[in-house]
């Protein structure tokens, strides 16, 4: 009995895990692929989705990959509310390797989301640029603590393989294997 009883909460676990994953993806957006429109490139994007637990400063992370500039994939980093983002940095596994992203653009882009007729919710963000291999590093991470610095302060968010459900944990994988599937770079596993 106690055999049985031990299988089907195995079963249940991973049930859950798959059910959380596919409920992620069907609540939250997921994955594009499409063409450029100028030069034909193949184009991977994966929209702003939460980075970080409720309890944590609001922070969104995305991403973009083009097939044109296979090492490069662009993160579309932001947060609620009117801010001027300056940088983003990110601490991986509580270790000293960090990765800064080159800020990619200067323009802000601030995204009015109508809530109801009274409220409208505003989010911010900003485009930085990182090497596949760092993106890899986030992707394969147990504990990545993310710093979305602004003007005169800053706010840490933290996401990774440990560090319990957060909505951009399975974005990361799909994005990989996208990536994978759309050219000649490889990853080892995730």
């Amino acid at each position: 009995m106690k055999n049985l009883v031990g299988i089907l909460l195995i079963l249940m676990l991973l049930t859950s895990c798959t059910l959380f994953e596919t409920l992620n993806d069907s609540i939250t957006s997921g994955l594009r692929v499409s063409q450029d429109s100028y030069d034909d490139a193949t184009l991977l994007t994966q929209p702003l989705v939460s980075a970080g637990h409720h309890s944590e400063p609001w922070h969104m992370l995305g991403f973009i990959w083009k097939a044109n500039i296979p090492d490069r994939v662009l993160l579309i980093a932001g947060t609620f509310g009117v801010q001027a983002i300056t940088g983003l940095e990110f601490k991986i596994d509580d270790t000293q390797d960090i990765i800064s992203p080159k800020l990619a653009t200067q323009a802000l882009t601030q995204i009015h989301w109508p809530e109801s007729e009274l409220d409208v919710v505003t989010t911010s963000s900003k485009i930085f640029a990182v090497t596949y291999d760092d993106f890899v590093k986030l992707a394969k991470a147990n504990k990545v603590r993310m710093k979305l610095n602004s003007i005169d302060t800053y706010t840490v968010s933290t996401f990774g393989k440990q560090v319990g459900y957060r909505t951009i944990n399975a974005k990361f994988n799909k994005f990989v294997l996208a990536i994978q599937e759309h050219s000649h770079l490889s990853l080892n596993s995730l």
